[in-house]
């Protein structure tokens, strides 16, 4: 069992109704563990909507998830994508705000 710390943002906070937690799970993916979320949650988006960083790094949602791992599902309105709100990048860094680790709307390409 892995315990992750997780973020939301934007429609996704206000469906929680929180901006972070703390979970402990069985997942074994981010799409497994989105899936697990979105059921406790009701979140009405899809993944294939979101995108997904683990550790300040987009990835996919087949990735493994580790214990300790900071997982944040991003919304289109915050920077997530969907062909509805354009292409993806699948090697970009979050750059997040020094003192407060905030996602700020900066992103750099690490390819």
């Amino acid at each position: 069992m892995n315990r992750l710390q997780l973020l939301y943002y934007a429609q996704l906070r206000e469906e929680s109704g929180c901006s972070e937690e703390s979970v402990e799970t069985d997942a074994e993916t981010a799409a497994a563990l989105f899936d697990e979320l979105s059921a406790r949650h009701g979140f009405s988006l899809k993944c294939e909507h979101l995108k997904v960083a683990i550790n300040d790094e987009f990835t996919d949602w087949s990735t493994p998830l580790n214990d300790r791992d900071q997982v944040v599902f991003i919304p289109p309105v915050a920077g997530g994508s969907s062909d509805e709100y354009g292409p993806t990048h699948s090697h970009a860094r979050i750059l997040t705000h020094p003192h407060t680790h905030i996602p700020t709307h900066t992103f750099s390409c690490s390819n």
